[in-house]
């Protein structure tokens, strides 16, 4: 619970970072904008590292945004320029660059996307039914047993089947069992 209120506490830095960062953007001060977007994802990331919270889902996306936020930054202060006729020139550095900042920020924000997913899937997937954790226990105490005679190593072997289906993978306990291999070699 703690780390939960710890973590949306944490999610005021991002909103202040948005809210600065069009705020300065409309202001017409667009390398401000740039300075804030970088700012505001690294301020929010140092304080999930000082508070010692666990990254959220949403950091990936967090990461695509304040990437977005900067390469718009990037865009109309180095890429775009007013000519003489009031009209607008686009500068191939200035367009090359918020495109190469896009593309990195995005590379990164969907790793960290998936990255996060991953660990929810492993959470979720090491958990086993009463009667499985009482088969594990029981082949352990056999183990532990010093009246067994055998100095063979026992090993105990968790298999998992899952389905292709994505809808199947979740609903898995009915699907694992344990077995207890005595001797081996």
């Amino acid at each position: 619970m703690a780390n939960d209120i710890k973590v949306g506490i944490g999610f005021v830095i991002p909103a202040a970072g948005v809210v600065g960062f069009f705020v300065s953007l409309f202001l017409g001060e667009f390398l401000i904008s740039i300075i804030i977007s970088i700012i505001g994802i690294l301020a929010w990331f140092l304080y999930m590292l000082i508070m010692e919270t666990n990254m959220p889902k949403q950091t990936g996306n967090m990461t695509i945004l304040f990437g977005v936020m900067l390469s718009i930054g990037i865009l109309a202060a180095f890429g775009v320029k007013r000519n003489m006729f009031g009209g607008y020139d686009f500068e191939s550095n200035g367009l090359i660059f918020s495109a190469v900042a896009l593309f990195f920020s995005i590379l990164t924000g969907l790793n960290l996307r998936a990255t996060s997913r991953s660990n929810i899937q492993i959470k979720e997937n090491n958990i086993l039914s009463k009667s499985d954790k009482d088969l594990v226990m029981e082949a352990i105490n056999k183990v532990d047993d010093k009246s067994s005679k055998s100095n063979d190593p026992k090993v105990i072997v968790v298999k998992q089947e899952t389905k292709n289906d994505i809808e199947n993978l979740l609903t898995f306990p009915e699907n694992t069992y344990v077995e207890e291999i005595k001797n081996y070699g």
